[in-house]
């Protein structure tokens, strides 16, 4: 009893209380320069999850609807030409197929999660395949159906080239369903793979690690007041001190983590207005070709129509990326530059010298079939405008998920030794205050 009314009295005297201070500050900062450090750590392995994991699977599942695209036009290229010629479309259509499998393959490697193999039989079964692109699956699931799937496309397409070499008309059949298999199944999964959007948190102001950071700095000033108060002195240089590195350190941790966010949200504004549309574009303009090739081997009624529709979309898609730039100050995002808009203006008028070509060529006064055929095969012009612009625009997203990590790179070890300075600087200041009472 005698021990705790003489510590009860300690701490009723300044200098009880002056300890008492001490021991809040060197608290209030361990605990501040912990929940920063901790704050920006999250954030940082959420933009590691974005660039890393997410990036690859991105950057795969856009490989592989361009390679599968590209295939599936090609594979009716084939039957179109005629001697050296047949080779090499083969041997494109095979390029693309190794090229989607090792996309496939890469993304299978950034993702932890593995798919059962009785799972995979389930899911590419034939009663499910049709299913498949309205289905919910995960991402583990979407890249072991696609790497299943890609064997059986490349072998309807490899015995439609067979039957069609020898003049037997199941070729076609092969060819067409091979085709729609591509169409909507697989390249559907492809598309549903991506997903640009920041990881929920990363481009959030911390409001929790500021409000803390404000509590220590208000703890702060209450300790001075009350020393101003006491000590008859105005200002306490330690405690000035920590109040300053108190500031420094959440300032420092507000600053990175706005620029973080804006370049994580500018990220996932680049993917959503140009690279996943361009990515698309490209994609339909090489299914379109494929259709066209289809429709002159295997003629089905309305195929005008649909081929003439096809390109108005492409038109109204490429209208919408091409406007962009008149928006990019309001969305943060990166303006296209003289080269991109070029690009897109030749992509436009490709793309209505295409739809006259389909309305002559499908005409009752239509060319040779050979001419039709050729310029089918040949035509080479708006991917080769669309490559360009879509890999700047890959480009530009992967830099601004290094200039958000970046942004982040050493502050939470700076706010944890910034706090830890300002507790020793309270302590050195409050120290010699205590002293004074003894």
């Amino acid at each position: 009893m005698a021990l705790r009314a003489a510590v009860a009295a300690h701490f009723r005297r300044t200098e009880g209380k002056l300890t008492l201070a001490v021991a809040a500050v060197l608290v209030a900062a361990a605990v501040a320069g912990l929940v920063g450090a901790l704050s920006i750590g999250q954030r940082a392995d959420l933009l590691a999850d974005l660039a890393d994991r997410r990036g690859a699977v991105n950057a795969a599942a856009g490989e592989a609807y361009r390679a599968l695209a590209d295939a599936d036009a090609t594979s009716f290229s084939v039957v179109l030409v005629s001697g050296e010629k047949v080779a090499a479309q083969q041997r494109a259509f095979r390029d693309d197929v190794v090229a989607a499998a090792a996309a496939l393959d890469y993304a299978t490697k950034a993702v932890p999660e593995v798919t059962p193999t009785a799972r995979i039989n389930e899911l590419t079964s034939q009663a499910r395949r049709a299913y498949l692109s309205t289905g919910t699956l995960t991402t583990s699931e979407r890249l072991a159906v696609l790497s299943s799937l890609l064997p059986v496309y490349t072998g309807l397409v490899e015995a439609g080239w067979v039957y069609s070499s020898r003049v037997d008309p199941v070729g076609t059949s092969y060819l067409n369903e091979a085709s729609l298999l591509v169409r909507e199944t697989m390249l559907d999964l492809a598309k549903d793979l991506r997903d640009a959007n920041p990881p929920e948190g990363v481009d959030s102001f911390p409001w929790f690690a500021v409000a803390v950071g404000l509590a220590v700095v208000l703890l702060l000033v209450g300790i001075q007041r009350y020393l101003a108060r006491r000590t008859r002195r105005r200002f306490n240089i330690g405690m000035l001190v920590a109040t300053a590195l108190t500031l420094v350190a959440f300032g420092w941790l507000t600053a990175a983590s706005l620029v973080a966010a804006t370049n994580a949200a500018a990220s996932a504004r680049l993917s959503a207005t140009r690279l996943v549309p361009l990515t698309e574009i490209r994609a339909e303009a090489r299914n379109l070709d494929g259709a066209q090739a289809r429709a002159l081997i295997f003629p089905l009624i309305g195929d005008l129509d649909d081929l003439t529709a096809r390109t108005d979309r492409l038109q109204d898609k490429l209208a919408a990326v091409r406007s962009t730039p008149t928006d990019a100050a309001a969305l943060e995002i990166t303006p296209l530059d003289v080269a991109g808009l070029h690009a897109l203006d030749g992509a436009v008028v490709e793309v209505e010298q295409w739809r006259g070509e389909i309305k002559r060529d499908f005409s009752a006064t239509r060319p040779q079939y050979a001419d039709v055929a050729a310029a089918i095969t040949a035509d080479e012009e708006l991917k080769d405008e669309l490559d360009g612009v879509i890999a700047t625009a890959g480009r530009e997203v992967d830099q601004s998920i290094v200039d958000a990590r970046a942004a982040l790179a050493g502050t939470d070890v700076g706010v944890a030794v910034l706090m830890a300075a300002a507790g020793a600087a309270a302590l050195a200041g409050l120290w010699p205050r205590i002293a004074e009472y003894r």
